[in-house]
């Protein structure tokens, strides 16, 4: 099953899904250290793509 990634997908969506096969093992401690890591990872992404953007922009504009 081919699941389409785009920015629409949350990062509770992520781990629902991810973690929807081992949800009993896992404690709500560790859920919420999972997803705490996982907003920060996608904070950091979408801040670097975010600057490359707008590096680009600025090589394009002649700047």
């Amino acid at each position: 099953m081919k699941e389409k990634c785009n920015s629409d997908v949350t990062i509770e969506y992520f781990l629902y899904h991810f973690t929807s096969k081992n949800a009993e093992t896992l404690s709500s401690e560790k859920l919420e250290k999972i997803l705490k890591a996982l907003k920060y990872l996608y904070s950091g992404l979408k801040n670097f793509l975010n600057r490359r953007r707008e590096i680009y922009a600025m090589r394009a504009s002649g700047f």
